[in-house]
């Protein structure tokens, strides 16, 4: 999460064709976001060099503390931009995560790119905005993708397509991803309706005993 100017990373960025959005997103969809934890996101992505070893394994990426990544309207030419990592239309940003009081939408709206790559000649650039992504605790949380995505960016990078590959996933030491509405769901199933459901084969078991 960046709050300050960094003016050589925008000269840079600027340069491929790609800017920064100002604020954190968090994303409004429950099916995209850890459970409790909006801007923890778990984002759409897109069909790319880099991706299509993940969208074929069927990996999620978990992406804490994002910012948006916005095209330029005008690209110099030759340089071609491609969205790798995307949020929902759901998703909002909110400007200062360190005075934040509420949750609340704020005005700016969704879709945002949260990773995308931006190539020029023989260069080429891939921007992700994550905080952390490829910290142990979050690759844990993917089961490993969120390092394969990293190792795939590298190859990408280095035009080595022999280099893009998926790891096998991992037996052990996989954490659940729970979505929040999925969590919502539980939540309302096991204090609402199992007790209800235990309180009814109850009572009809007390009422048969009765009649006999």
């Amino acid at each position: 999460y960046i709050k300050k100017e960094l003016p050589n990373l925008g000269t840079l960025t600027n340069l491929f064709g790609l800017k920064q959005s100002t604020g954190v997103i968090f994303e409004g969809d429950e099916n995209y976001c850890l459970s409790n934890y909006r801007h923890y996101v778990l984002p759409q992505i897109m069909e790319h060099e880099i991706t299509i070893p993940l969208l074929i394994g069927g990996y999620d990426l978990v992406m804490p503390i994002t910012q948006g990544i916005m095209q330029k309207k005008e690209l110099q030419e030759g340089v071609q931009v491609n969205e790798v990592l995307s949020t929902t239309a759901k998703a909002y940003q909110k400007k200062d995560l360190d005075k934040m009081k509420t949750l609340e939408k704020e005005a700016t709206d969704g879709p945002f790119s949260i990773a995308a790559t931006s190539e020029i000649g023989g260069a080429s650039l891939v921007w992700v905005t994550s905080s952390y992504p490829f910290n142990s605790e979050y690759n844990e949380m993917s089961s490993g993708a969120n390092n394969n995505f990293f190792i795939n960016c590298l190859s990408w990078s280095a035009d080595n397509e022999t280099g893009i590959n998926l790891l096998p996933k991992r037996l052990t030491g996989d954490k659940l991803k729970i979505p929040s509405s999925v969590t919502t769901v539980l939540v309302i199933s096991f204090i609402g309706v199992v007790p209800v459901i235990f309180i009814l084969v109850g009572v009809l078991v007390l009422i048969r005993r009765r009649k006999k």
